[in-house]
């Protein structure tokens, strides 16, 4: 848990630093800087650093933004965000780590879902394969079945044909007998 508070500390300063913001801390309170333009990128910054009392202004109101950042400040600094990441803080770190794992959660139901979904596209893959085996199958099957029907149908008319011829010839051979 200490080790977290330490990170987060670290990070804010990286942060403030990396922003290129080297303020001398004043004694005093007041909040409000006189000496940044609120259209500065780094105003919002600032502003969040002093809301919690991380950065403290001045009696005369200005941030200093270019003045050099002393180690004396930046270990007040580091004490202020340790202080907060303690108090109030520890809930903010607590519901976002609460947060990282329901994401985890997901992400790893959303993986055995995918995982699930592969095995059954395989599976109707291998469905529709053997689908179309059976297709090609019943075609080769299907050919001599036609040729197996026309040649019943042409057997029946000749087999008719050839009573209709032996009736035929009775009749005529008992005609002139």
């Amino acid at each position: 848990m200490r080790g977290r508070f330490l990170a987060i500390a670290a990070l804010a300063v990286l942060l403030v630093t990396g922003l290129g913001v080297v303020p001398v801390m004043a004694d005093g309170g007041g909040g409000v800087f006189v000496d940044v333009d609120p259209s500065h990128p780094a105003f919002g910054s600032i502003r969040a650093l002093v809301d919690r009392g991380i950065v403290v202004i001045g009696a005369s109101g200005e941030f200093q933004g270019s003045q050099p950042l002393l180690r004396y400040d930046a270990a007040q600094w580091l004490y202020r965000t340790l202080e907060r990441a303690q108090g109030a803080g520890s809930g903010d770190v607590d519901a976002l780590a609460g947060r990282v794992s329901t994401v985890e959660n997901r992400v790893s139901t959303v993986s055995n879902n995918v995982g699930r979904l592969e095995t059954d596209l395989k599976s109707l893959r291998d469905t529709v394969g053997a689908l179309q085996r059976d297709v090609g199958n019943l075609r080769d099957v299907a050919s001599p079945a036609e040729n197996l029907s026309q040649r019943v149908q042409t057997n029946f008319v000749l087999g008719v044909t050839a009573v209709v011829l032996g009736v035929a010839a009775l009749g005529v051979a008992i005609f002139f007998s």
